[in-house]
């Protein structure tokens, strides 16, 4: 039996860890907390943790991911088991919002060292794509000589040593395999352009409205669906774009079950990618896998998720181009391309890290 202890059970964290439980079956037993208060998740959910597994069978293995201080769990937890951790995320490249107060404070760097610490301490560690592994990696040695004095020698090496590439596995309708490579009855229409992440600010929405804006300037026609997560307060620009393109608005806002989600996935026709953080882009795929064409920025994930193909581009005229006159692309291709990370795909790579570790 492995126990999967998910901190901060919500959103695309709940999906994954769900996801693995599912397709595993009863290889797995799931521990979770609501996905609220990460930073109280990331200071006590090791000690709420400790004390209910104390009194619970010992586990041949113990999964986690990148919100647990692991170290402070296996201090608590009474019992020697092979642990392993999963980086969905991490705070020590993830950019902080504007309105946050905690780095004014200097009390930022507190949860990039739990990161860190959690990953000297995991038996084995696997990163969602190589960019996250090689962002992380990369960028240990500067935050290490913040510290005062007596850090940890060879940190990077340690980490990389018993690192490895685990994709996310996505729930992928298997309905859309039937969508054909072509679908002329979207020509005559004007492209529809696609948001589906969460309405947050590294997601870079000031530069999708500033991208409808030029578009709106130059004439060109275009449809708009609004999709995505958003919280009790949410960026202006999305304020914004509902007042300016109400006419060309297909869809704002929260879709109300998957079904409509993966319905106005369908609909649209482009995504332009304005994200100024993503470690895997599960987003992204899900709407390659609906057939929805992404023009990707060149930087983080992103080359890894463009597979080859002409989507990236590297400044503002170069976007605004690709949306204009985008690559000639089939669907089937970017079908073919998000299948990689169906469940029943990945689901393997789990299970030999697993074995590996046990």
């Amino acid at each position: 039996m492995i126990y999967l202890l998910n901190p901060h059970h919500s959103g695309s964290h709940s999906a994954w860890a769900n996801g693995l439980a599912s397709h595993m079956q009863d290889e797995i037993q799931l521990f979770t907390l609501p996905g609220r208060h990460w930073k109280w998740r990331m200071h006590g959910a090791a000690t709420y943790f400790a004390e209910l597994l104390n009194e619970r069978p010992v586990p041949q293995l113990i999964l986690t991911t990148d919100m647990l201080d692991l170290a402070s769990f296996r201090g608590l937890y009474q019992h020697r088991v092979p642990t392993l951790l999963y980086m969905h995320e991490n705070q020590l490249t993830y950019p902080w919002s504007d309105s946050d107060a905690d780095p004014a404070l200097g009390r930022d760097r507190h949860y990039a060292w739990i990161n860190i610490s959690s990953a000297l301490a995991a038996d084995s560690i696997a990163f969602n794509s190589e960019y996250h592994r090689s962002a992380f990696l990369l960028a240990i040695p500067n935050y290490l000589k913040q510290l005062p004095d007596y850090t940890p020698k060879n940190v990077p090496s340690r980490i990389e040593s018993k690192s490895h590439i685990v994709s996310v596995g996505l729930d992928l309708p298997s309905l859309l395999s039937q969508i054909p490579a072509t679908d002329p009855s979207k020509a005559s229409k004007p492209p529809v352009l696609l948001w589906n992440h969460r309405w947050e600010y590294d997601k870079g929405p000031d530069d999708f409205l500033q991208l409808c804006r030029i578009l709106s300037n130059r004439q060109f026609d275009f449809q708009l669906i609004i999709l995505g997560e958003s919280g009790r307060a949410h960026p202006r620009a999305f304020d914004d774009l509902e007042k300016e393109f109400r006419d060309r608005i297909i869809h704002f806002g929260y879709a109300k079950d998957r079904d409509e989600y993966w319905s106005l996935l369908q609909r649209a026709t482009i995504q332009p990618v304005t994200s100024r953080q993503d470690f895997f882009g599960i987003s992204i795929v899900e709407a390659q896998w609906a057939g929805v064409m992404p023009l990707l920025p060149n930087r983080l994930v992103f080359r890894e998720r463009a597979a080859g193909l002409p989507l990236l581009y590297d400044d503002l005229e170069e976007f605004v181009q690709l949306v204009i006159d985008p690559p000639k692309i089939s669907r089937s291709t970017l079908q073919q391309i998000a299948s990689r990370y169906n469940w029943p795909n990945v689901i393997d790579s789990y299970r030999k890290w697993f074995a590996k570790s046990a």
